[in-house]
């Protein structure tokens, strides 16, 4: 984001300012949004509907699922890409993996490789229950 700034004209510290006056502007938001929820225990879905009534309630709520899909398929993908990084750094050969999908995919094997792995590791941590169990 940054980068990007300074590309269309701010110095560094400019973007660094810009930067967090957004964050901020964001934060108030954010948590102005979610405050009601925290503190009457009243999940979106009832809050939906003072705002929106019964029927239009249901727009809100489905349009906040498929805007939840979509970010965790950016958010994953851009893990996978993360996951690339450290497995290349760690195995710099995993870099010369010969790619076998097509252009069209814009992906490569080894970028699908890495994102498979970090599904992975989401099972190994889901599946340990351990530090869920409740004190005797």
């Amino acid at each position: 984001m940054a980068s990007s700034l300074i590309v269309s004209g701010l110095d560094w510290k400019q973007a660094i300012i810009a930067i967090a006056i957004g964050n901020l502007i964001i934060g108030i938001a954010i948590t102005a949004n979610g405050t009601t929820g925290a503190l009457l225990h009243i999940p979106f879905p009832v809050l939906a509907r003072s705002s929106f009534g019964f029927w239009l309630s249901y727009f809100a709520v489905v349009s906040r699922c498929v805007l939840a899909c979509f970010w965790f398929g950016i958010q994953t993908w851009t893990g996978g890409l993360c996951m690339a990084v450290m497995l290349e750094a760690i195995w710099p050969s995993f870099a010369k993996i010969p790619n076998r999908l097509p252009v069209s995919a814009h992906a490569t094997t080894a970028q699908m490789t890495a994102y498979f792995c970090l599904c992975c590791s989401w099972i190994c941590i889901a599946s340990d229950t351990s530090s869920l169990s409740r004190p005797s």
